[in-house]
């Protein structure tokens, strides 16, 4: 249910790629995990080249981990499409390589792995909107930050193994959510990680460290489309307002009655008498169409 997706702040970087490779992505996987595994012969192939298969297991939850840890800080650097896309097929590799190796067992390996990235990126960046990190159409203006979103998912889920039956499930889900807790608090100690998160994490916000400053909240795309909104707005006022003291001064200075002229003359002989309030202007000559430039009152006297 915890779809990674690279949205951006500004609707014109928004990856639309993403929307033809992910779902491809997804669908080939699931078939592959119910056709199952490979054959005999090709399948042990492919565990002689990729060594241990618990080890492809950590290979891919670590990868898809620097594909969320990279989207989550790239998010707002405008991506793109095609790094969005190359990095989906580099993880998608691993992902398949997972499926050919365990066959059908590939969900649940695949379900634990989910439930541990939960917990590892609520540890991170409870906080953030999860509309930094996937974005629907319908619901562009809706936001929820990850602590709420987690907490729903959790529940829901917990709903549905117990709907189906899967007694494992509901022991091994809570486990390898408290895995990813347990893991994220881990790499919080590590120097370069800690230091480069950027946001609050679950310990501070429940520290009560920096409680009320919920930067990626602010920069959220639903937030910021409604300042978007906001500014332009009053751009339309401002512009409505200046539009509306021109006219009041059209008006005065037609109510004031006759306007004051000076009379210049064009090098064809015509005079002209021109408005004062064109004095350091440039006028045409309704004549010979030459353009004039009147002297500003000051050198009149």
């Amino acid at each position: 249910m915890f779809i990674f997706y690279s949205s951006d702040n500004c609707i014109e970087y928004r990856p639309w790629l993403a929307y033809l490779t992910f779902p491809a992505i997804v669908a080939t996987a699931f078939v592959l995990a119910v056709e199952g595994p490979i054959p005999e012969p090709r399948r042990m192939l492919f565990l002689n080249l990729v060594a241990i298969s618990g080890l492809v297991v950590l290979a891919y939850m670590i990868s898809v981990f620097f594909v969320l840890w990279t989207f989550g800080r790239a998010v707002c650097a405008k991506v793109g499409n095609i790094v969005y896309v190359v990095t989906l097929a580099l993880s998608a590799m691993l992902g398949f390589g997972v499926i050919i190796a365990f066959g059908e067992d590939t969900i649940w390996i695949l379900s634990w792995v989910v439930h541990c990235l939960a917990g590892m990126f609520l540890i991170f960046c409870p906080l953030n909107s999860l509309d930094c990190f996937f974005y629907i159409p319908p619901f562009k203006t809706f936001s929820i930050n990850g602590l709420v979103g987690v907490i729903v998912w959790l529940i829901a889920d917990f709903l549905f193994c117990v709907c189906l039956g899967w007694s494992a499930a509901l022991f091994l889900h809570p486990l390898s959510f408290a895995f990813g807790l347990l893991l994220a608090s881990l790499f919080l100690k590590i120097p370069f990680v800690g230091d480069g998160i950027g946001d609050i994490t679950l310990w501070q916000w429940i520290k009560g460290e920096n409680p009320d400053e919920d930067l990626a909240w602010k920069d959220s795309w639903s937030v910021k489309r409604k300042e978007q909104e906001r500014q332009k707005q009053q751009e339309q006022q401002q512009e409505e307002s200046l539009k509306k003291k021109e006219k009041e001064i059209v008006h005065n200075e037609d109510a004031d009655g006759p306007e004051e002229t000076m009379s210049v003359l064009c090098q064809c002989g015509q005079i002209i008498n021109a408005p004062i309030r064109f004095a350091g202007k440039s006028i045409k000559c309704p004549t010979c169409n030459h353009t004039i430039h009147i002297s500003k009152l000051e050198e009149f006297k």
